[in-house]
């Protein structure tokens, strides 16, 4: 025996070919005797725990009699890398499909990264695929196209855009009909030879690193569909021919052209794919206390000294995370709730509320609370006989679904709370970031729960604010339909529309909570500059002085001016400090 560092350990594709035989090897189902012998080197491969090197030791001999159920015992016990001969690749990465029929090829050691133990791929999944609105980056339809070295570029595409998506494989799938999705069958054969090569021998030399790729068949409502699996890229990018590719849009694009995404990609390779948990907090200064007696109002009983660790709180490194910031006391995050004097955002904007910068759970039942405040119930005397109907401007449990779903999986990372906007005639509840990766039309209309933020949505079920069983969605669209619903690839918006009885409109502004003094002056009374300033602050709460001083021409002194005077009768204030905070104008 002798041990072998695994960078030392070379293969040269190029000069072994698989017999003409083996090219169909794992056409059908793998079936293997005991009394079969196999010629070939089991390599022993192991995993230092001191610092995570490879090492291999292996012997040229015929070693022993390999059954089925050695080779699966065999697999289980290295689940980190595999080493194999030529003609058994397929076996040692998980994929027991073919029929050995002939001699293996001479032995040639190879390391190969064990692929995780995929289930094979049924009509359902194809189906759930196609039910995606677009095709992602990590997906594509084809009918019979084939060329093999574009195939190879996509291989390399997809399976970077897998890692950018944060899912762990990429698809090609061919049978489908592009743009309505439609199985239409294929007569694409995987099995074919270029240059006297086996096509998928073809495509693994020239794709760098070494990834279990796979090609699958099977039968979908009648139709022969043939599905490539190109598992996510793992450390480095995955390449063809040397060159790193990604999807713009639809198409395969050299990464070099696009440094940014090449940048992003190589970021989320060395520390995963961004999540609240493995993103370090704005900030290293954080307290909980809030955060512990809303769990402790909820009956859920912790102990200070862990559960920093019990929720995910810390990065590996030890420091706080995003999750942990947005749970803090007192945060950036901002959770508003602002009302229009009409049907759309180009109308007056009355009032803006902030319920954000503290803990999440606190801003999200300050949500929840007006929304109760606001959902007046209404006296309906329609063909009344002896009781009157009583009418709530909105249904309730569609709203309380609406903000937690919007809580749930706003995509934390932006520091961007969920925005609310009250109209004449409807709520809006809008959650930044779109559907879960894994996550298509179809499944989330029916209440297939994927979260966005797994560390949050655990918090959730474990405070029994949400009970992750899907019956969110369907809640929302069995009162307003699916068209309640717009979603986009930067958010997801919740249209719950109010029903005035008999036409007759109802104040959006919380009759417990008064937003400003009495004027002491009205609006005609102010003069030109002052009321320019005023209209600036309703469109835009964030406006600086500098950014009044470019919009309306004016000089520094008039701003202030004018500011002081709307200030002094109520018409404006100020929320929060000079350089974070915002304008409350009425």
């Amino acid at each position: 025996m002798k041990r072998v560092p695994a960078d030392e350990c070379k293969y040269d594709f190029e000069r072994t070919y698989y017999e003409k035989e083996l090219s169909r090897i794992f056409n059908g189902k793998f079936q293997i005797k005991t009394n079969d012998f196999i010629d070939m080197a089991i390599l022993d491969a192991f995993m230092e725990h001191d610092d995570g090197s490879l090492f291999i030791s292996f012997d040229k001999k015929l070693l022993s009699i390999i059954s089925k159920s050695k080779l699966e015992s065999l697999q289980k016990k290295h689940y980190g890398y595999i080493v194999a001969s030529t003609a058994l690749r397929e076996i040692f990465t998980g994929r027991f499909t073919g029929r050995f029929t002939g001699r293996p090829s001479p032995i040639n050691a190879i390391i190969i990264k064990k692929g995780a133990e995929m289930k094979k791929l049924t009509p359902e999944d194809i189906h759930r695929l196609c039910a995606f609105r677009d095709e992602t980056p990590w997906l594509e339809f084809k009918t019979n196209w084939f060329e093999p070295d574009e195939l190879g570029r996509y291989i390399s595409a997809l399976s970077n855009a897998a890692a950018l998506s944060g899912v762990p494989e990429g698809y090609l799938i061919w049978g489908i009909q592009d743009g309505i999705h439609k199985v239409i069958g294929t007569d694409f054969d995987y099995l074919q030879s270029i240059n006297n090569e086996p096509l998928e021998h073809f495509l693994a030399r020239r794709v760098v690193p070494s990834i279990a790729f796979s090609f699958e068949e099977l039968q979908v409502d009648g139709e022969r569909v043939v599905a490539l699996r190109v598992p996510t890229a793992v450390k480095v990018p995955t390449s063809f021919d040397h060159v790193r590719y990604i999807r713009i849009g639809s198409s395969k694009e050299n990464a070099e052209k696009y440094p940014d995404r090449e940048g992003e990609l190589w970021t989320i390779l060395r520390y995963g794919y961004p999540s609240v948990v493995n993103t370090k907090s704005p900030t290293q200064e954080l307290k909980f206390s809030k955060f512990l007696i809303y769990c402790a109002a909820k009956g859920f009983e912790i102990r200070p000294e862990n559960f920093e660790k019990n929720f995910k709180l810390r990065t590996e490194e030890g420091e706080y995370n995003l999750l942990a910031y947005i749970l803090s006391d007192s945060n950036d995050v901002h959770v508003r709730v602002s009302t229009f004097n009409g049907k759309t955002k180009a109308d007056p904007l009355y009032s803006v509320t902030e319920y954000g910068c503290t803990c999440i759970l606190y801003a999200m039942d300050s949500i929840l609370e007006f929304g109760k405040t606001i959902n007046v119930m209404q006296a309906d005397e329609t063909d009344r006989v002896v009781e009157r109907k009583e009418i709530p401007l909105f249904d309730s449990k569609a709203y309380r679904e609406a903000v937690i779903n919007a809580f749930v999986h706003n995509y934390w990372l932006g520091l961007n709370g969920p925005q609310i906007s009250v109209f004449s005639n409807r709520i809006e509840i809008l959650s930044h970031g779109s559907l879960a990766p894994k996550q298509n039309l179809h499944g989330f209309y029916i209440g297939e729960s994927v979260p966005v933020n797994q560390a949050l949505s655990d918090i959730f079920l474990q405070l029994r604010i949400s009970e992750r069983s899907g019956r969110g969605v369907p809640k929302i669209t069995d009162v307003y339909g699916k068209d309640a619903f717009e979603i986009d690839t930067n958010f997801i918006c919740v249209s719950i529309p109010f029903k005035h009885v008999l036409g007759i409109g109802v104040s959006t502004e919380p009759t417990s909570k008064p937003t400003s003094k009495p004027t002491s002056m009205s609006t005609h009374q102010l003069n030109k500059t002052q009321t320019l300033v005023l209209n600036e602050m309703r469109d835009n709460p964030n406006v600086t002085i500098e950014e009044l001083k470019k919009i309306l021409s004016l000089k520094n002194t008039a701003i202030k001016d004018a500011i002081r005077i709307l200030k002094k009768n109520g018409f404006i204030a100020r929320v929060g400090s000079d350089k974070n905070g915002y304008w409350k104008a009425e």
